[in-house]
This record gives structure tokens, C-alpha cells and sequence, in this order.
């Protein structure tokens, strides 16, 4: 295999070369799997992949900067993004799963660690790979616009008017999301919002109607999906909006 085939991590003028391959993984799905050392960390694994190598990854430490995420499937075989069937038991199929500690998985990811969607479980035995780094922005450094939000109840996802008033987002009509309300004319944009009801801790939410949010997409023709965050708790929601796609 040509070295256009490998990924190559340079350090220090050191090289660790990892060949990449590409197969099909359940269900039909493209799966990427790296081949490298894995040492003696065991089948199952969440880890990282840098220029030191393979290591446990951790929510507690984990940074973005230059790493690959994925998990280990066999002897040397990290898969990095695919459908893993097998190698896991006792997933709640529907799930999202979120990194932990040591290189394990949870529903229910730490609200003072770094957010790191690891995937979703299809069965009790079957996770589809697809990590993605979710910024966590505590809640004194969430950023908060003052603004008149009228009526409207926090835990409502607002867009701004030509006013400068507060209006219900709706996945209909919106193009873009200014944020969430928190409290009477405040609303914050990117961050950490407390004091809600009714989260199910660990799920990704996306815009709905009437400034509401689930954790179920849209499906109507038109409309917009935004994913809106991530519930930390049954009352507390870290805001992070971002559109996909348009349907």
C-alpha cells in the first residue's frame, strides 16, 4: 500500500504510520478502520490517536487539537467512524452515547468535561461511530444578549425581528437561530443554560415549532433541521446550534 493510503502523525521529526482501510461495516454502511498498535488497551475502547500513539481517551482531558477518535474493534484495528457490531453489549438501542472516563461510554456525559458524541446505538450489540467534539461553555461564560423577549418562557429558541424583539424560532420558517431564552430579556446565544424542566440528560435536541425543541428531527418537506444542544441534566442544556440541512 502507498503511503497516500497511510495517515502519518509527525512529532519531533518522528513518524507513526497507521494504514487506512476502508470496508463495509453492518447494515451496508461505509466503515473506517485505522490499523495501529494498540498495545494492551482492550477490545472496546474509546481512545485517541496522536503523534504518541494510541491512548484511553477521557472526558476529562480529552482536547481536539490534533487527535482521532474512535474505538478499538480487534487486536491493533481502531475503527474511526462506521457502524461497530459485536464488540459492544447492553446498548440501548436509540441512544446517544457520549465519551467518560478511561476510555468508556455514557448516556449521560459530565456537565463540567469536554462533550464528546461518540454515536448512537442501534441495538443492544450495534453502535454506529461518528465522534463529534461538542464545546462546553460554563454558565459564567455563556454568552448572553439583553433583549426583549416579551412573554416568551425560558427554554423558548428565539430568533431576532427587525425590532430587535424576540420571536419564537420555528423550523418552517427560521434561517437561523439567535439563541435560547434564559430569563426576562436576556437571552444566550452559545452556552450553558440552567434552571429548565423536563430534559432527558444525555440526548441531542433539535428545533421543532413554536420555539420548542426535541430530541426527534423535523421530517417535513421545507423544513430546516438545526441541532439546538445537548441536555447535561434534566435541567440544565448546553447550547451549541448549528443547521444541517434543509429538507
Amino acid at each position: 500500500m502507498s503511503e497516500s493510503d497511510r495517515i502519518i502523525i509527525d512529532r519531533n521529526g518522528q513518524r507513526q504510520v497507521g494504514e487506512l482501510v476502508s470496508s463495509l461495516g453492518g447494515g451496508g454502511g461505509g466503515t473506517t478502520t485505522l490499523n495501529i498498535n494498540t498495545g494492551a488497551i482492550p477490545v472496546g475502547s474509546v481512545v485517541t490517536v496522536d503523534a504518541s500513539g494510541v491512548a484511553l481517551a477521557d472526558s476529562a482531558t480529552i482536547t481536539s487539537n490534533g487527535v482521532v477518535v474512535g474505538m478499538i474493534v480487534s487486536q491493533n484495528t481502531v475503527v474511526t467512524d462506521g457502524v461497530i457490531s459485536d464488540v459492544l453489549s447492553g446498548l440501548t438501542k436509540g441512544a446517544t452515547y457520549w465519551l467518560s472516563n478511561f476510555g468508556t461510554l455514557t448516556t449521560t456525559p459530565a456537565t463540567d468535561e469536554t462533550l464528546v458524541k461518540i454515536g448512537i446505538a442501534t441495538s443492544a450489540t450495534e453502535l454506529v461511530l461518528r465522534p463529534e467534539f461538542s464545546p462546553l461553555i460554563p454558565a459564567a461564560d455563556a454568552n448572553v444578549l439583553t433583549i426583549n423577549t416579551g412573554n416568551l418562557s425560558a427554554g423558548k429558541l428565539v430568533v431576532v425581528t427587525a425590532g430587535s424583539i424576540a420571536a419564537l424560532a420555528d423550523t418552517s420558517t427560521t434561517v437561523s437561530i439567535l439563541g435560547m431564552v434564559s430569563a426576562q430579556d436576556e437571552v444566550v446565544t452559545n452556552g450553558k443554560v440552567s434552571g429548565l424542566t423536563g430534559l432527558t440528560a444525555g440526548s441531542q435536541y433539535f428545533l421543532t415549532t413554536n420555539g420548542d425543541m426535541s430530541t426527534t428531527p423535523p421530517t417535513g418537506t421545507g423544513n430546516t433541521v438545526f441541532t439546538v444542544g445537548v441536555a447535561l441534566s434534566t435541567t440544565t442544556f448546553n447550547l451549541q446550534t448549528k443547521e444541517v440541512v434543509t429538507l
